[in-house]
């Protein structure tokens, strides 16, 4: 009895103090990635060791303002659902609830709003640390053969090239973090057929992100297919399968509150098209972007371990089942990681696990290669870790240390010269980064960017190979190796994210700083005019265009704006916004074109009579701006401007004859050409022009009387029928010039030239004819999301109010739900009755209700099939007869959906880019 018990302590203690070692190595790890950030930081000064903030690109201008609404509606200030200060309300639900569940992201409330766009460096770091923790766990449990190693392979993960370069796209970083606690999840369900952590982590990440909870559904499908056809015998493989395709579906329901609303904006996006689009999907690129996803995959130190580790390896013979224990796992890390190496090679499969269209990014899930890979180095440690206990013991002591010395000066040389080479080339080297295509762009930058990957791996490497030598049974010149490799991680995350990074007096750096700073201080100020006031009619004010902040300055300036780039943004935003000659490419929205017609509008709540309201809406850009002013217009204010500019009307030089001054005029551009094929119109009164090219803006080249028209560059990926303004005219003959990029007249018939008249613009603006709501009638909660409008109306007349009629939006007039009316293009409106109107406009996430509903099912099959494990594993027969059937069925399903998606990603895309470069190099050479 006295000996069991002192066994009992004996264990007890042993396990305690490798608790205890796992843990310090676990801390090991965080303080390495802390040290790498404080360095960069430090070095970059940037927050908190300067004002600067790694906010560029795409982080700039559509991820931090993301966060900006995302602290508003954590503090109460707007509603979860709808924005109205963007893109005439967007429902930006999925864009928000992801940030939401994000754990990370309530740091944030610690620094304050006026702080954000510096926090997001913190942000940064945390995320970078956090995933190299979770990956030291996985790699503990997984492969505890040497805890230092794993500490420098944890480093590498959480500093890799996937991390720096996707920052950008802030909001996709807490998957590197959760993915290696998913592969925990998934390796023991596949073990021990245990699925609710990765039933309950797989949802959260479908709710996080639709396109990587997609990607991460692929992955466990095709990773656990390796597993299965790898490690499992035969017998077993059904029943796992089934198990697997259980706990996927119940994942799928569980996150069903996010992913149905998701999926229902997704299709309705402006987006869809391309998303959806497989054949155009795998046409559009080809190996541009190749240097780049090998750079976010290939991680040198991580590379450099990997050989060290597969290389000269001393070998005892082992008996066959001592043989099986110790390679069991590694052929399937193995084939894994080609696998995941081979899907970043294979454009089509790229493009399709990402659900999108383009691959300006290298591949977004080069985090689950570059775990795989470190997976693979412990396995194949942990096994060398044996050998290292069972070598002969060296001859040759003295040698041995030379090489050892030897290797370690290699090392350290190699390191010192990636460093140094990074710094000589650093601003070039980041400008070429900023391309986002350097292996096209800039073949210099992409080559040096090479060499240095390669000094730090070479490094990493000699650092390694110290871990080989040994004389007596002891470590000879190897005790620092645990600490070069960690050492030679860190040099490789210094490096990398140096040439992401920008350099501390980089020009736009400074610019996204001192934006932000300006969208604060407007916030401020519109605060407290908004609190002094008590109105909320700031809410419909437009914001001109300002190429000095970023796309989505909306949601940090709180002032409003026709902006917003999301991929959530509605076809049917779009189409309307565009209908008005509004630049809207893709999910942007912007205030580029419209006329002073169309801004007034949007910035106001209406009544209009019904029978004025025609055809509004339907007819060319140019029109519906004619059809919009005819609302507005009254007869005794146009008979008025007639009289008054009578005597100034001249005949036009085309067509010779007079006519009559309306608001807005349209022209067909053959009528206005001449015989050069310049077009030609005489303005009498004060005339705003604006052009209706018939094509996209970057097509074309425009003059007027000689001067280029500069087009914004926004402006210029614009589809066509966007507006140009051309300027302001009076009492003179204005020639223009429309030519293609070769030089050549684009013909008058695609053209329409519109002609502003500002005096009876402004006269139509005081007649009445359209009454706009005062502030006491209309009021708008963001909290809420709805609009109240309180109005007396005659027979037959029409509430117009500026917000996209998109899915979701109700209304409540005087008690009872009435249909909304779109109208002028898919605006908010209803037909009013006579009298007093108390109309309330409420919106409602699509899919929402149906979503919970589905969710808690989920949670409710979670439950039904804990409690029936439970029974099986107590005997109760019939539950293990149903759990036997279930797994079977579901077994076969899994099959199916493998056999399926395999096909449709790889075999049929390779086939048709196969197919497609037969068919062009038989139309080069014989065609």
């Amino acid at each position: 009895m006295e000996k069991r018990t002192d066994q009992r302590v004996f264990w007890h203690g042993k396990l305690k103090k490798e608790s205890r070692k796992t843990w310090q190595a676990t801390a090991l790890t965080a303080l390495c990635s802390v040290a790498l950030f404080c360095l960069l930081f430090s070095y970059k000064k940037m927050y908190p060791f300067g004002d600067g903030s790694v906010a560029i690109t795409d982080l700039y201008s559509q991820y931090l303002p993301l966060l900006y609404h995302f602290y508003d509606v954590v503090t109460g200030q707007k509603n979860l659902f709808l924005d109205f200060s963007v893109s005439g309300g967007a429902n930006l639900y999925a864009d928000t609830i992801n940030e939401v569940l994000n754990p990370f992201n309530y740091v944030l409330l610690l620094f304050g709003r006026d702080r954000i766009y510096q926090a997001v460096n913190v942000l940064v770091l945390l995320y970078s640390t956090a995933s190299a923790v979770t990956a030291h766990i996985f790699l503990e449990k997984t492969a505890s053969g040497r805890r230092f190693q794993n500490v420098a392979l944890a480093v590498c993960y959480g500093c890799c090239g996937y991390m720096a370069y996707n920052y950008q796209i802030i909001k996709w970083m807490i998957f590197p973090v959760i993915f290696p606690l998913f592969c925990l999840a998934l390796l023991r369900m596949l073990r021990e057929k245990k699925g609710g952590w990765y039933t309950v982590l797989l949802a959260w990440q479908l709710m996080l992100s639709i396109q990587l909870g997609f990607m991460t559904l692929l992955f466990s499908l095709f990773a656990g297919a390796i597993w299965l056809y790898t490690c499992e015998r035969k017998e077993n493989r059904t029943r796992k399968m089934g198990c697997m395709g259980i706990y996927t579906l119940i994942g799928i329901c569980i996150s069903a509150t996010v992913l149905l609303p998701s999926a229902i904006l997704l299709l309705q996006s402006a987006r869809s098209g391309e998303n959806l689009s497989y054949f155009g999907v795998m046409k559009r690129h080809g190996l541009d972007d190749l240097f780049e996803r090998l750079f976010q995959i290939a991680n040198p130190v991580l590379m450099g371990l990997l050989f060290a580790s597969g290389c000269f390896r001393k070998r005892k013979r082992r008996s066959a089942a001592e043989q099986e224990t110790h390679s069991a796992a590694e052929p399937f890390w193995l084939y894994l990681t080609g696998f995941l190496w081979l899907t970043v090679l294979l454009e089509p499969a790229n493009l399709l696990w990402h659900m999108g269209s383009y691959v300006c990014f290298p591949v977004r899930y080069g985090y689950m290669a570059v775990l795989s890979m470190a997976a693979l180095v412990a396995v194949r440690k942990e096994r060398d870790a044996d050998d290292f206990r069972t070598e002969n013991v060296c001859k040759h002591p003295a040698g041995l240390r030379l090489r050892c010395v030897l290797l370690l000066v290699a090392s350290a040389v190699s390191a010192l010269g990636a460093v140094c080479l990074t710094l000589i080339w650093e601003e070039r080297l980041v400008q070429a980064f900023s391309s986002l295509a350097i292996s096209k762009v800039c073949p210099k930058e992409t080559a040096v960017t090479a060499v240095v990957l390669l000094l730090v791996g070479v490094s990493a490497w000699c650092g390694q190979k110290v871990l080989h030598a040994k004389t007596t049974g002891k470590k000879t010149g190897g005790a620092g190796a645990p600490g070069m490799a960690v050492l030679g991680a860190l040099v490789g995350g210094f490096c990398v994210y140096t040439m992401i990074l920008l350099p501390p007096d980089y020009a736009v750096r400074q610019e996204n700083e001192a934006a932000y700073r300006q969208m604060t201080e407007i916030a401020k100020q519109a605060e407290n005019e908004n609190a002094a006031s008590a109105e909320p009619s700031w809410l419909l004010a437009r914001e001109a265009d300002r190429d000095d902040l970023p796309i989505n300055a909306a949601l940090v300036d709180r002032k409003g704006s026709i902006s917003g780039y999301f991929p959530t943004e509605s076809k049917q935003t779009k189409a309307v916004l565009e209908s008005l000659g509004y630049l809207a490419p893709w999910v942007s929205v912007r205030a580029v074109g419209g006329t002073e017609i169309s801004d007034t509008m949007l910035r106001n709540v209406f009544v209009f009579s019904k029978e004025a309201l025609g055809q509004s809406g339907s007819g060319s850009v140019l029109s519906n701006q004619r059809a919009w002013a005819e609302l507005l217009s009254a007869e005794d204010v146009e008979t008025k401007h007639r009289q008054t500019s009578e005597e100034e009307q001249s005949v036009d030089v085309t067509t010779g004859s007079k006519e009559y001054t309306n608001i807005m005029e349209v022209f067909p551009a053959q009528e206005l050409v001449l015989e050069d094929g310049t077009l030609c119109i005489s303005v009498t009164d004060k005339q705003l022009l604006y052009l209706d090219a018939g094509r996209s803006a970057d097509e074309i080249f425009v003059s007027v009387n000689g001067e280029p028209v500069e087009i914004p560059e926004k402006n210029q990926m614009a589809s066509a029928h966007r507006l140009i303004w051309l300027g302001t005219f009076e009492a003179q003959e204005v020639m223009i010039s429309v030519t293609d990029r070769m030089g050549t007249l684009v013909a008058a018939q695609e053209m329409e030239l519109g002609a502003l008249h500002e005096n009876a613009w402004q006269a139509a603006l005081q007649s009445g004819t359209a009454r706009i709501l005062q502030p006491s009638e209309c009021s708008i909660s963001e909290r809420n999301a709805q609009i109240h409008v309180s109005v007396s109306a005659a027979e037959g007349e029409t509430l117009f109010v500026p917000f996209v009629a998109i899915d979701g939006w109700k209304c409540i007039q005087n008690g009872k739900a009435v249909d909304i009316e779109p109208i002028l293009g898919g605006f908010l409106g209803i037909t009013l009755t006579e009298g007093e109107n108390e109309v309330v406009f409420s919106f409602e996430e699509p899919g929402l209700k149906a979503g919970v509903g589905i969710s808690i099912l989920g949670f409710a099959f979670l439950l039904i099939l804990f409690f029936a494990r439970r029974k099986a594993e107590a005997g109760w027969k019939i539950a293990a007869e149903q759990k036997g059937k279930a797994e079977k069925c579901f077994g076969m399903l899994y099959r199916l959906l493998l056999a399926v998606f395999f096909a449709g990603i790889y075999v049929v895309p390779t086939i048709g880019m196969v197919v497609s470069l037969t068919g062009k190099i038989v139309m080069k050479f014989f065609g």
